[in-house]
């Protein structure tokens, strides 16, 4: 005899016992948890490039690497890019100005074989500002690509500068001798096989190129490659930010 308040089973034919009493249990009191988003399983950086304008970029013919702290002139930045973006009001969200540049990664390595083991030394530095000073004319002969691969040419308004070409040097404000700062190094490769020597520095976003300014890089090695096959790049995301004064 069922005991006063219990619901009872019904009489199941077949192979499957009677489980006898259940208890009857508010569906209110059972805690429910929210589905999980798709975003929480993504990696870190992944929203940022689905939002389309992250870039990468290489130097398509190399330059021949120094054992040395670049000084200026030709050594003052092998590879830098310009943020052409509006600087004044009314460009970007909330009437702000344009797209601020953040720096990801960059990375180098030479192709050719240096005199003796060595290794590279990723520096950069960020060039401020200059009120009415014209950007500079874009390097269209350096290589540049989608980190999304939703494009197939560059549509962001940065302007993309080698020392070889001679626009960041002799048209733009160089670099400072001392405000260089490091990025990142690789191993010392072994002996003088040492194609492929390469270093890649994850950045995650600490340096942020506002319009108008400039990021600019350079590579130092142990021993100087006799040939020009030294390659800088780096790889960035365009975002509107709303940067303090």
């Amino acid at each position: 005899m069922p005991l006063p308040g219990t619901v009872t089973n019904p009489p199941v034919l077949g192979p499957t016992p009677n489980l006898g009493p259940v208890a009857v249990v508010q569906e209110s009191i059972i805690p429910t948890q929210p589905p999980l988003s798709l975003w929480e399983f993504l990696p870190e950086r992944t929203s940022l490039v689905l939002q389309g304008n992250s870039y990468g970029c290489v130097m398509a013919t190399g330059e021949i690497t120094v054992a040395a702290q670049p000084t200026g002139g030709a050594e003052g930045s092998d590879l830098a890019i310009f943020n052409g973006e509006s600087i004044g009001p009314g460009a970007g969200l909330n009437g702000g100005p344009g797209k601020t540049y953040i720096i990801d990664r960059v990375f180098a390595f030479i192709n050719v074989t240096a005199a003796a083991a060595t290794q590279l030394s990723i520096i950069g530095q960020i060039i401020p500002a200059i009120p009415l000073e014209a950007g500079p004319a874009d390097t269209a002969t350096i290589l540049r690509w989608s980190l999304s691969g939703r494009r197939k040419t560059y549509l962001g308004k940065g302007a993309l500068v080698a020392a070889a070409a001679g626009a960041l040097i002799t048209t733009q404000p160089t670099a400072v001798d001392s405000k260089w700062f490091i990025m990142g190094s690789s191993s010392i490769g072994t002996g003088t096989a040492n194609v492929g020597t390469s270093v890649s520095a994850e950045c995650y976003g600490r340096y942020l190129v506002p319009p108008g300014c400039y990021f600019a890089m350079n590579v130092i090695t142990g021993t100087a490659t006799g040939a020009a096959g030294g390659f800088i790049g780096f790889e960035w995301h365009e975002v509107q930010l709303q940067l303090p004064a």
